[in-house]
């Protein structure tokens, strides 16, 4: 017996009304309908999605996005794959253009290999309808490539940067997982001082601490050298929190009802994704503050409420790996019907990039491999 042909829906614009919240294969917070509208409305850029279905069921979905020349560096195709001599300006991107994620949510993994061919040619019809000058995937995880790479056979992906993800055991006890024990002491110690510093820990919800939490993203900002715009940073909170408020929680440390750190993070399916932390330098305890408020609480409140993975996001591996995560390195896929760069290219960068990232083989979740 034959499988039934799936059928392919562009959406472009993004709907207000999108139907395939709670895919359970392979997909974040940031491939969500409610984040990819919040993204659109950020950014002012266009946010789209290729929306397979088995009949009437969304079986997989490929969100993309055009960029606008407007985007930070790491997001920027031209600089982020200037070593491989990215030719154009302007690209049709498979992900999420305000995470650093490519995904692919779907039913299952055997509907996504279907699905695939199809959405690679969708992804290139909209590429032309859009009048851009290419079709890549941006940090994409090592499976997806692997899937690209059957229809696209012979195209070397290059190497971003890496995606640091922590197990959630199940009990408090057990974390950190996978690490000495003289670290596992030294974390116990960290958590001590933090709890024992005075502070009042609480979850929170970002519609509530909002106009706390903005000095203190821009005070952490200027201390790594970007000067924000208070009411910017105040309008794309507002829209977070308007549109992502049901899975926001952020982690928060208060002295005498004063905020003083925070970290922003989002809840989908099984995962627990930080995104943003807040500090008020001149207001801390020297009581492990950052690591209390984006690791330790909302290891926690994880294992309390039956998550199964922490993501700490990408850069900064030394201090996530002390701590018991795993790396998923993050790839650029050429998905242009003519290809973008040369495979040798690729490689030689890859290679560069991981003696750079100095990591030991067992801390890489899936070795890269190209």
């Amino acid at each position: 017996m034959t499988s039934a042909p799936l059928r392919v829906t562009i959406l472009d614009p993004l709907p207000e009304r999108a139907e395939w919240a709670g895919l359970p294969d392979g997909g974040s917070y940031y491939s969500t309908p409610a984040w990819l509208r919040c993204s659109s409305r950020m950014t002012g850029g266009p946010v789209g999605a290729v929306e397979v279905r088995d009949g009437d069921r969304v079986v997989v979905v490929a969100p993309y996005w055009i960029t606008t020349g407007r985007e930070n560096p790491w997001r920027t195709p031209t600089k982020v794959l200037a070593p491989v001599d990215l030719p154009g300006e302007r690209f049709l991107i498979a992900g999420t253009s305000t995470g650093y994620v490519s995904e692919m949510p779907a039913v299952d993994a055997g509907y996504r290999r279907r699905a695939v061919p199809l959405i690679v040619d969708a992804l290139h019809d909209r590429a032309v309808a859009h009048g851009v000058d290419g079709c890549l995937a941006l940090y994409a995880r090592t499976e997806l490539v692997e899937e690209y790479r059957r229809v696209l056979p012979g195209r070397t992906p290059v190497l971003l940067d890496a995606e640091a993800v922590q197990p959630v055991p199940a009990t408090f006890d057990a974390y950190p997982a996978g690490v000495s024990a003289a670290r596992r002491r030294r974390v116990r110690a960290e958590w001590r001082r933090f709890q024992q510093a005075g502070y009042t820990l609480d979850v929170e919800r970002l519609t509530d601490c909002r106009d706390e939490f903005v000095p203190l993203y821009q005070q952490l900002e200027r201390r790594h050298g970007t000067d924000l715009d208070a009411d910017e940073l105040h309008r794309v909170l507002t829209e977070m929190a308007r549109t992502c408020g049901d899975a926001d929680r952020v982690f928060t440390a208060r002295r005498a009802g004063r905020l003083v750190a925070a970290c922003l993070c989002y809840v989908d399916g099984r995962q627990l994704t930080a995104r943003m932390f807040a500090v008020d330098y001149s207001a801390t305890m020297e009581a492990f503050e950052y690591f209390g408020v984006t690791y330790y609480l909302p290891m926690r409140y994880a294992i309390e409420h039956g998550y199964r993975w922490l993501s700490l996001g990408t850069g900064t591996f030394g201090p996530k790996l002390a701590r018991g995560a795993v790396l998923h390195p993050l790839w650029a896929v050429d998905l242009n019907p003519t290809p973008l760069w040369a495979g040798d290219a690729a490689s030689a960068e890859n290679l560069r990039r991981l003696d750079d990232y100095a990591v030991h083989p067992a801390q890489w979740a899936d070795p890269p491999r190209w």
